[in-house]
């Protein structure tokens, strides 16, 4: 009995590939904002680094403006998920929980997404429109954020208060420190995030005190 040949289909072999050109003109874009800066991400850099002409760019992105726009979308994704990726060893030790948090989130702050998100936000304050796109992408990951961390600390779930201002801490600190022009030596980074995990862990105690 003969069987019958698998044929890939035509369409969707050009939706993949249109889907890969896309992809790597975003990539592209992303990589320029790190390397370049927002303002001095030009089309011409952008076709040079993802290897395409800019009549390539044009067929998918008709404008500067319609690149940007995708490419912050891009970045939100890759950044979410990178975010939850780096905190699904949920079951730890309670006492190795706050080290855990900390440490991964300090590594992804100091990844290239995260990076060019910064470079985004320092050009947001001069440019409503990407403002107002950045404002709604950061309330999205922050939300995930909030809700990472409760799975992992559930203990405080009935104090709200303490528990925004460990998450805030947390965040101001670690971006704060990967933002730095002049951060500091390792040793000092070590020292500084652990006292950010003693201060953590503190409230933590209170926290159960607290019952």
């Amino acid at each position: 009995m003969a069987t019958a040949k698998k044929s890939r289909s035509p369409s969707g072999l050009q939706a993949r590939k249109s889907q890969s050109t896309r992809n790597a003109i975003l990539k592209a874009t992303l990589q320029c904002f790190v390397k370049y800066g927002y303002h001095n991400t030009t089309d011409l850099k952008i076709s040079e680094l993802s290897g395409l002409s800019r009549g390539a760019m044009r067929h998918h992105y008709p404008s500067r403006k319609a690149i940007i726009r995708h490419a912050i979308d891009y970045l939100h994704e890759r950044r979410l998920n990178a975010f939850k990726n780096s905190l699904t060893d949920l079951d730890l030790h309670p006492e190795d929980r706050v080290q855990f948090a900390i440490d991964s989130y300090d590594e992804l702050n100091r990844k290239p997404m995260f990076m060019a998100f910064s470079e985004l936000t320092i050009a947001a304050r001069r440019d409503p429109e990407l403002a107002d796109v950045l404002h709604k992408k950061q309330k999205s990951f922050e939300k995930e954020y909030m809700r990472m961390g409760m799975e992992l600390f559930p203990e405080w779930d009935n104090k709200p208060v303490a528990y925004d201002v460990v998450m805030h801490l947390t965040r101001y600190i670690l971006e704060g420190m990967a933002n730095d022009l002049n951060p500091p030596d390792p040793v000092i980074r070590r020292l500084l995030i652990e006292q950010l995990e003693a201060k953590i862990q503190s409230l933590i105690d209170q926290a159960k005190d607290l019952k």
